[in-house]
């Protein structure tokens, strides 16, 4: 993530820095072993430098609650940081990876008897980028805030106002702030356009568009959309996740690859009429697939066979042997690929009539 970014937030949140008093540099990473005195802890000032201040006791917030000064949260090693725009008490944590291990660290047992919580210590200081702050994963499927006595809980859920987001230069999602207007999936997203709590802005052919997340069960709200994966994005720490290794969203299509014009193809899971087809590709940001961009000789049959026969290869096993509209000059074929027999079948129907799955350019 961006130091600079949490640093400015973090700045003005630390403006009303005489909680506590001026004392003597320390270490907040190190717990108990900050270099604070007795009735101290170590905090971070509106500088961004730590020293010790009075330790507030009982009256301090416990890991995962709201806050709004530098002094306010309770327990060696945890601090009121701002990260994306969200304000929570967080442990620090040793940001140097040939010091610490940047995972274990961020390990927090329920009190209550619940399940560890892992996170993953991120560098947050620009002038000692060897403390850091630890960051959790949180699910997007859960929308509301939830109440609850145990750290490991509020740390894994997002508060009021904010929402479980994948932020741009992260490769998990995290409570942000940023939550975009009221709206529906499908939607353009992007840095200054963020969707609305329960979607994800995820890559859509070359934009990004914002998606309904998958529920615990890998299952989908809309009939005809399906979970899909997002590549590269962890969720092994994430509480209720889909899996290690995922976070799913719902998309009503899945992205085949690129065409030989360059395009990205997707295949939609609901079977409709051509027309229909047409307008589930538009609200896509793209069109129904032509014929003539997959047929650069004019001859009325795609010449790159073989990288289309690729992409409809990997067809999820549903939309096998199922038949694709893509449009034409006069109106719409049919594109149907039969991977028992190695061949790819194409079907004129002028009026469009029938039903059929969208193959989208994107």
């Amino acid at each position: 993530m961006s130091a600079t970014r949490l640093l400015c937030v973090v700045a003005a949140l630390l403006a009303s820095c005489g909680e506590g008093s001026r004392r003597r540099a320390c270490s907040p990473e190190l717990g108990d072993a900050s270099g604070c005195g007795a009735g101290e802890h170590c905090i971070v000032d509106q500088d961004g430098i730590p020293e010790c201040a009075d330790d507030p006791g009982e009256a301090g917030l416990p890991l995962g609650a709201v806050c709004d000064g530098p002094n306010a949260c309770g327990g060696a090693g945890n601090g009121c940081l701002s990260l994306y725009g969200v304000a929570r008490c967080l442990p620090f944590c040793g940001a140097d990876p040939d010091r610490f291990d940047l995972e274990a660290q961020c390990e927090v047992d329920s009190p209550l008897g619940g399940d560890r919580l892992r996170g993953r210590c991120l560098s947050v200081l620009p002038d000692r980028p060897d403390i850091g702050a630890c960051v959790f994963h949180c699910n997007p499927a859960v929308t509301e805030p939830v109440e609850s006595d145990d750290p490991t809980v509020l740390l894994a859920n997002c508060p009021a106002g904010s929402t479980c987001a994948l932020p741009f230069d992260l490769d998990f999602p995290v409570c942000s702030g940023d939550v975009g207007p009221p709206g529906e999936a499908s939607r353009a997203c992007g840095p200054q356009a963020p969707c609305p709590p329960g979607l994800l802005c995820v890559t859509a052919g070359d934009g990004r568009r914002c998606r309904a997340a998958a529920d615990v069960d890998s299952r989908c709200a809309d009939a005809d959309e399906r979970a899909q994966a997002l590549p590269g994005v962890r969720a092994d720490a994430v509480p209720g996740g889909a899996g290690a290794g995922e976070v799913e969203y719902c998309a009503p299509c899945v992205a085949l690859g690129r065409a030989a014009d360059g395009a990205h193809l997707a295949a939609c899971f609901a079977a409709e009429s051509g027309s229909a087809a047409a307008a589930r590709c538009a609200a896509e940001g793209g069109r129904l697939a032509d014929l003539a961009d997959l047929d650069s000789n004019g001859d009325g049959a795609p010449d790159d066979v073989e990288r289309l026969e690729a992409l409809l290869d990997v067809l999820p096993e549903e939309l096998q042997r199922k038949p694709l509209w893509v449009s034409t000059a006069t109106g719409c074929s049919l594109v149907v690929r039969l991977p028992l027999e190695g061949t790819t079948a194409f079907v004129d129907r002028p009026e469009c009539t029938g039903t059929a799955h969208a193959l989208c350019s994107l």
